[in-house]
């Protein structure tokens, strides 16, 4: 286990194969030649934090995969050697800027629809069926994703700019971190 700074690694995307043959596009890292993919996060206040918890999982997998600690600009981020990806040729070594904008919408929306918990909500006289709020998406993108806050946010306001989550109000909404409820496009 290492504890680097987002200087000392290269970033990258890279592509996984699922085990139902699909490739999705996440981000990765280089460092001296092993490809890295994201983990867990842990805010910069949880610095002791994370330590022990890289130390625990270095342990878990018996020493026998690299895993790095990265300080980013706003959190700490577990990096794990990965061989079953394959590198993205990329432009520059920022630290995923644009990571949120090549996610497939189209298949987060199908794992959320099965896995999302929904509910009934009264709005006035009328009763919503299977609507779920902001936080509901927030926290679900952030465990399943292993997302940021801000990159949830963003994914989130991604997901209802193209229409695969619909506002409960009648006018376009922005995704708040407020308690907006929303429903699935059908």
């Amino acid at each position: 286990m290492l504890l680097l700074s987002c200087d000392q690694v290269q970033y990258c995307q890279v592509i996984r194969r699922e085990k139902t043959g699909t490739e999705q596009i996440i981000p990765g890292i280089v460092y001296y030649g092993k490809l890295f993919i994201r983990g867990e996060v842990f805010p910069l206040s949880q610095k002791k934090r994370a330590i022990e918890y890289s130390r625990q999982q270095f342990s878990y997998y018996q020493e026998k995969i690299y895993i790095l600690l990265v300080r980013e600009r706003d959190y700490f981020a577990l990096w794990y050697e990965n061989c079953d990806v394959r590198k993205l040729p990329t432009v520059n070594n920022e630290p995923f800027p644009d990571f949120v904008a090549t996610i497939d919408l189209k298949q987060v929306v199908f794992h959320m629809r099965q896995s999302l918990p929904q509910k009934t909500i009264r709005k006035g006289f009328r009763r919503f069926h299977n609507c779920f709020s902001t936080q509901d998406v927030i926290n679900w993108l952030q465990t399943h994703l292993n997302l940021t806050h801000r990159e949830a946010m963003k994914l989130g306001q991604r997901l209802v700019d193209h229409h695969w989550l619909l506002p409960l109000n009648s006018y376009p909404v922005r995704f708040h971190k407020r308690n907006h409820f929303y429903q699935f496009n059908d």
